[in-house]
């Protein structure tokens, strides 16, 4: 019999949870870990079964990651980045086609690439410097769906392809969305 996901994650949390070791190994720099906190670096497998056995390490990463989404929300505060993003025109048609959200500091882009409207793209383009030095953003809407997650390229530019089944445009008449740090 082959476990499902279900069984395979409670399997993982017990054994995640009986691992005792409490010190860090200190097998990475603060600078390590932020570089792949920011994207800048994978782990490797080696540092991947290291992480994976030292709960300690975990625990700093985790630290560090959360200093890095306070230090991108106070960045914001200084450049005075609403985070919000306030829907009101959006998805006022059935027709499918591309729809801009613009703020001072984004716009936010849903781009079909179908007439039926079954396949769409979502761009994120950070406009503000502070925004575009943010290491990582994630677009979520108020029930925490998260709809677009990752490291602005050099132009400031987020992109993804929707994996959902509704139509994001009419989805926008339902929602409100906010910029988070990852």
């Amino acid at each position: 019999m082959k476990p499902n996901a279900e069984q395979l994650k409670k399997l993982l949390q017990t054994f995640l949870a009986t691992q005792t070791d409490i010190t860090d190994t200190s097998r990475f720099t603060d600078e390590q870990l932020i570089a792949v906190i920011t994207g800048k670096k994978q782990f490797t497998k080696e540092e991947q079964k290291v992480l994976f056995t030292s709960p300690a390490t975990r625990y700093r990463l985790i630290q560090l990651q959360q200093l890095q989404r306070l230090k991108a929300y106070m960045e914001w505060e200084q450049y005075q980045v609403q985070p919000a993003l306030i829907v009101t025109k959006a998805a006022t048609t059935a027709l499918v086609k591309r729809e801009d959200i613009e703020t001072n500091t984004h716009t936010l882009s849903l781009i079909p690439h179908d007439i039926a409207g079954t396949s769409w793209s979502i761009v994120l383009e950070l406009k503000s410097d502070c925004l575009k030095r943010t290491y990582g953003v994630k677009l979520v809407d108020q029930h925490g769906d998260i709809w677009l997650k990752g490291y602005p390229d050099n132009n400031g530019i987020i992109e993804t392809f929707w994996q959902r089944q509704e139509s994001p445009l009419a989805l926008l008449k339902e929602v409100e969305l906010k910029l988070e740090p990852l």
